[in-house]
C-alpha cells in the first residue's frame, strides 16, 4: 500500500515540474498533456492508498501546479528561450527596460523644435497642465512648482513627448 503513495507523491511531482517546462520550452502543448497524464495517473495511485490521500493529492496538484505555472511564466521574460518567443530576432537586444515611451503616431523629436520657445499657461499646472506655444496646444509639466493660468512659461526641456516648463513671471505658487 505505501507504494502507492510514493508512486503519487512522485507522479504529481513530475507533473508540476513537466507543467513549469513547458513554458520554457514550446512542444505545441504535448509536454502539458504529459503532465495531466501523470497528474491523472498519481492522483489514481493516491486514491489507491486511502480517499484522503486522492482528495490532498488534487488538492496539492492544482496549488502546485498553478503556482509553478504562475512562477515559469514570470520568470520567462527573463530567459533567452523567453525573449526570444516575446521579441523574436531582437531578444539579444531587449533587455525589457528600454521602452519606447512615445505615443502610437508620434515621431521621435517632433516637439524638440519647441525649446526655449515661450507661451502661456492655459490652464493651471498642478504641476501638469494645458500651455499654448504659438498656435500648438500642448500638455506639459511645470518644472519648479504650481502655475496660475495665464502664467507666461518657457520650455526648459523636451524628452521624447515629455515637455518641461517654467514659468518666467509673477503667478508662482509654492
Amino acid at each position: 500500500m505505501e507504494s502507492y503513495l510514493f508512486w503519487g507523491v512522485c507522479l504529481l511531482a513530475a507533473a508540476v515540474l513537466l507543467l513549469v517546462v513547458e513554458v520554457f520550452i514550446p512542444s505545441m502543448g504535448l509536454i502539458s498533456l504529459t503532465a495531466l497524464v501523470l497528474a491523472i495517473a498519481g492522483i489514481v495511485c493516491l486514491f489507491q492508498e486511502s480517499v484522503t490521500w486522492g482528495i490532498v493529492g488534487i488538492a496539492a496538484f492544482l496549488l502546485f501546479g498553478t503556482g509553478g505555472f504562475m512562477f515559469a511564466l514570470r520568470m520567462m521574460p527573463h530567459t533567452l528561450i523567453g525573449r526570444r518567443l516575446l521579441y523574436g530576432e531582437d531578444a539579444d537586444k531587449h533587455t525589457g527596460e528600454e521602452q519606447d515611451s512615445l505615443p502610437p503616431g508620434t515621431v521621435r523629436g517632433e516637439f524638440d523644435e519647441l525649446l526655449g520657445e515661450e507661451g502661456l499657461a492655459v490652464t493651471d499646472m498642478r504641476p501638469v497642465g494645458t500651455i499654448r506655444v504659438g498656435d500648438r496646444k500642448l500638455t506639459a509639466t511645470s518644472e519648479t512648482s504650481f502655475l496660475s493660468a495665464g502664467t507666461k512659461v518657457r520650455v526648459s526641456s523636451v524628452e521624447g513627448n515629455q515637455v518641461k516648463v517654467r514659468g518666467m513671471g509673477m503667478g508662482e505658487r509654492e
